[in-house]
C-alpha cells in the first residue's frame, strides 16, 4: 500500500471518529459506490477515443457509451441460443454502428479500428485482459479497499471456440441502466420485500426496503411537482383531462401501497416476537422501521392527493382574470432556458427591442371619495384598559409517577426472591404467585413491566434471559408468554 494510500486512511478514520463523537454515523453505500465504479471503464473509453481524436476529428459524433452498451446487448443475445461471440463477429458489428453514426463519410479501416478499440477497452486489453482494479472507501470497515471486476470473458467454448460471453458486473450494469416508472419499481420492491422477509432472508430485505423507501421518496416528488405546477399556472392545466385521471391513478396507487404496507409491517411484527436471536431482532427492527418511514410517505401523499382539487379552485379564483387557454409556450419551461442559452452580446440586442414584454403593467390608481370617507368615519378599536394588578407566575404542576415509590420496591423486591432460587420460570407462574401472596393490583402491574423490560437484555435487572414461549391470559394480562432462565447457565 502506497504512502498516498495509507495517509487517506488515517485522514478518513480520523474524520470517522470525529462524525461518531458527534453522533454521526456514516451510511453503508459500499454497494451503490461499487456499482458507480462499473461504469468508469465506459468514461475512461469516451477520453480515450477523445484523445485518439484531436488529430482528423474522425470520431467527433461518435457515441461510445452507445457503442459499449451495443456491445453488451449484441454479446447476450448470443449467448442465449448459443455459446457466445467470436471475435470477428463483435468486431463487424461495431463497425457497422460506427458506419451509421458516421455515414459514408468515415473509411471501412477506422471503423474497424475504432471497433477494436471499443473491445479491448472493455476487455481490459491495456492490462493484459486482467480485471479491472478501482479504489474505493468502505464506510462499514472505514478504510479504502479495491474493487476488481470484469466485463467481458474471453474464453474456449465446447465447440472448441473462443468466444466473448458477459459477466455479472456486465450484465448488473447493463440492466441498470433500464428507466423503470416510480410506480412499478414500488410495487415490484414490495412484493420483491415480503417474499424476502416470508424466507428469513432479512440482509437483503434490508436492501430492497431502503431501495423501496427511495422510489417512494421518487414518486412523491414526481406528484409534488405535478400539483405545484397545477397551483402556481391554474390556466395551463386542464383539469378533466390533465388532473383528474392523474389524481385518480395516484390514489388507486397510493391506496395498494398502504395495503400491503400494513400486510407487510404486520408480518415483520411477526418475525420479531417468533425471533429469540438478538442481531435477527436489530435487523427486523431497522426493517420495520424503514418500512414505517415508506408509509407515512403515502400517508402525506394521500393528504396532498385528497387536499389538490381544492387547492386547483383557489388558485384559479384568485388570478386576476380568466385568461383564454392558448398554446403559448410556459414561461419557464421554455423561454428562460432558451434565453439563458444566449451569449451576453445577444441578450443586450434582445432586451433593446422587447425587453418591456417582461416588465409588469403599469396601473395608475383612480381618486376615490367614497372610499376616503369610509375610512376616515370607520370606528377605531379602543385599547384595553390596563390593569395595576401585578401579574401571577403560576408554577406548572409537577407530573405525579405513574407508580408509587413503595409499589415500586415492593415489586423489585419480590421479584429478587422469586429468582434467587435460579429456576426457570414463566411470567403467568410469576404472577400468579403475587396473586396468591395478595399483592396489590397496582404492584401486579409495575411487575408486569418489570418483566417485560428484561425481555431486553440491556435493561434486565434481575440476572435472567428471557424468551418468548406462545402466549398467556390471566384476568388481568394478556400476552407474549415469557420464560425467564438465569443467565449463568446460558451465557456469561
Amino acid at each position: 500500500m502506497s504512502r498516498a494510500t495509507l495517509r487517506l486512511n488515517e485522514e478518513l478514520d480520523q474524520s470517522d471518529s470525529e462524525d461518531s463523537a458527534l453522533g454521526l454515523a456514516p451510511l453503508d453505500l459500499s454497494r451503490q459506490t461499487k456499482n458507480l465504479l462499473l461504469a468508469r471503464p465506459l468514461h475512461e473509453l469516451a477520453a480515450k477515443v477523445r484523445r485518439m481524436d484531436y488529430a482528423d476529428g474522425d470520431f467527433r459524433d461518435v457515441d461510445t457509451n452507445l457503442l459499449a452498451l451495443s456491445l453488451f446487448d449484441y454479446i447476450m443475445e448470443g449467448s442465449v441460443f448459443g455459446l457466445g461471440r467470436l471475435r470477428e463477429e463483435v468486431v463487424t458489428y461495431l463497425s457497422d454502428i460506427v458506419r451509421q453514426m458516421k455515414g459514408e463519410t468515415l473509411a471501412f479501416e477506422r471503423c474497424n479500428e475504432l471497433a477494436v478499440e471499443v473491445l479491448n477497452t472493455l476487455h481490459n486489453g491495456e492490462n493484459r485482459n486482467e480485471q479491472f482494479d478501482f479504489p474505493y472507501y468502505d464506510s462499514a470497515s472505514r478504510q479504502m479497499k479495491r474493487y476488481r471486476f470484469s466485463l467481458l470473458a474471453f474464453q474456449r467454448q465446447d465447440d472448441n471456440q473462443y468466444k466473448y460471453r458477459l459477466t455479472d458486473a456486465a450484465i448488473l450494469l447493463y440492466i441498470g441502466q433500464l428507466d423503470i416508472g416510480a410506480e412499478q419499481m414500488q410495487t415490484l420492491l414490495d412484493r420483491m420485500l415480503a417474499e424476502l422477509v416470508k424466507r428469513g432472508r432479512v440482509n437483503e430485505a434490508l436492501d430492497v426496503s431502503r431501495q423501496a423507501y427511495l422510489q417512494a421518496v421518487r414518486y412523491q416528488d414526481n406528484i409534488r411537482g405535478r400539483l405545484d405546477r397545477a397551483q402556481r399556472v391554474p390556466d395551463a392545466v386542464h383539469w378533466k383531462k390533465d388532473l383528474a385521471p392523474f389524481l385518480e391513478n395516484a390514489r388507486t396507487h397510493i391506496d395498494e401501497r398502504g395495503r400491503e404496507g400494513r400486510l407487510l409491517l404486520a408480518l415483520v411484527k411477526e418475525k420479531i416476537n417468533a425471533t429469540s436471536d438478538l442481531p435477527t431482532r436489530e435487523r427486523l427492527v431497522r426493517l420495520r422501521e424503514t418500512v414505517e418511514l415508506e408509509s407515512a410517505i403515502h400517508l402525506n401523499l394521500l393528504k396532498q392527493v385528497a387536499e389538490a382539487g381544492e387547492r386547483y379552485l383557489t388558485a384559479s379564483r384568485t388570478m386576476f382574470r380568466a385568461r383564454r387557454r392558448h398554446n403559448l409556450p410556459d414561461l419557464e419551461e421554455a423561454v428562460l432556458p432558451s434565453l439563458l442559452r444566449q451569449t451576453q452580446a445577444e441578450l443586450s440586442e434582445l432586451c433593446g427591442h422587447a425587453g418591456y414584454a417582461f416588465l409588469p403593467p403599469s396601473i395608475d390608481h383612480v381618486f376615490n371619495l367614497r372610499q376616503v370617507l369610509e375610512l376616515l368615519t370607520q370606528p377605531v378599536a379602543e385599547s384595553p384598559p390596563e390593569s395595576d394588578e401585578p401579574d401571577v407566575v403560576v408554577p406548572i404542576p409537577k407530573e405525579m409517577p405513574y407508580f408509587d415509590a413503595a409499589d415500586i420496591e415492593l415489586a423489585d423486591g419480590y421479584l429478587r426472591r422469586v429468582f434467587a432460587d435460579r429456576m426457570p420460570r414463566y411470567i403467568d407462574e410469576i404472577l400468579e404467585f403475587a396473586i396468591r401472596d395478595q399483592l396489590a393490583p397496582s404492584v401486579c402491574d409495575y411487575m408486569v413491566f418489570r418483566l417485560y423490560q428484561s425481555f431486553s437484555r440491556e435493561e434486565d435487572a434481575f440476572g435472567v434471559l428471557a424468551s418468548a414461549d406462545g402466549r398467556f391470559r390471566l384476568p388481568q394480562w394478556e400476552g407474549s408468554r415469557l420464560h425467564f432462565t438465569h443467565r449463568d447457565t446460558n451465557e456469561q
